[in-house]
């Protein structure tokens, strides 16, 4: 009895940081395959943050790494701000608000730019 009790203790110890490891396998292939296809396609950004809306500190730090690596990058900018609104704290909305209005800075100037150099070609 008391080797039951003890084998049950370790499976609700040992099990949950399998699954955790898991998890972060699972994360990282999605975050690898979603770099492949399109790293800029907002709509497969959004269904990964979707995806994996409950591993919020991930999320954070991963789109914050990418927005520090390319600042100017709409998308980015875009998907940080989906993360802040995706956790429904008070505290995140002013946080993706300012990430939408950079995002929507920098889409702007993107437009911009292929407008004045798509005339140069002509």
């Amino acid at each position: 009895m008391k080797r039951l009790c003890i084998g049950i203790i370790l499976f609700f110890l040992i099990f949950p940081v399998l699954a955790q490891e898991e998890n972060r396998k699972d994360f990282a292939k999605d975050y690898e395959r979603l770099m492949k296809s399109d790293s800029n396609n907002i709509e497969a950004h959004r269904a990964f943050i979707t995806k994996w809306k409950l591993q919020t500190t991930e999320l954070e730090s991963l789109y914050k790494r990418l927005v520090a690596d390319s600042p100017n990058n709409a998308t980015y900018q875009y998907s940080l701000g989906y993360v802040y609104a995706s956790t429904s704290k008070d505290e995140d909305i002013d946080r993706s608000i300012a990430y939408f209005a950079k995002s929507q800075t920098y889409y702007c100037l993107f437009q911009s730019w292929r407008n004045v150099s798509s005339k140069r070609r002509l």
